[in-house]
């Protein structure tokens, strides 16, 4: 699993068979998020007109 120095990738994820959450504020990178298995569950509009994303990643 990771350490404090660097993020969780999904391999390790997938190594310990953990689910993931994350919330994009970035729709530029909802892709790649879709792309390693997470999928778009909700979506909010913040104060200021952001959009933020809530992405989920069952374990595997």
């Amino acid at each position: 699993m990771s350490d404090a120095s660097r993020p969780a990738t999904p391999a390790d994820l997938d190594a310990v068979g953990a689910a993931a959450c994350l919330e994009s504020t970035n729709p530029v990178n909802n892709r790649r998020y879709e792309s390693v298995g997470f999928t778009p569950r909700a979506e909010i509009t913040v104060p200021g007109g952001r959009t933020v994303t809530g992405m989920w990643r069952p374990a595997r």
